[in-house]
């Protein structure tokens, strides 16, 4: 990805991302879709491989609160219809 940031419009993935620690910086429009912006790291690959493997072990309970803020995200996205810059969440 560019200048070191990683895109993704999975919200399952953006989860598991935020859960690990990977800065989220921002999200934007694509369709219905939100986009998520996250800081890149050395690590998200093998996350994201963890992730769809079942491999990635998270708190249950951090990955859901963190499901339903970017979820909320989204959803005011769609009703602005516009884009919106969140970050240091």
């Amino acid at each position: 990805m560019p200048n070191g940031i990683y895109l993704t419009d999975d919200l399952y993935v953006a989860s598991a991302l935020k859960t690990a620690g990977l800065k989220f910086i921002g999200i934007s429009k694509r369709g219905e879709r939100g986009v998520f912006k996250f800081e890149d790291s050395p690590n998200r690959e093998k996350l994201i491989l963890d992730f769809y493997s079942g491999d990635l072990v998270q708190s249950v309970r951090q990955y859901i609160d963190n499901w339903i803020r970017l979820k909320k995200l989204v959803s005011e996205l769609n009703e602005r219809n516009s884009k919106i810059n969140y970050g240091n969440d």
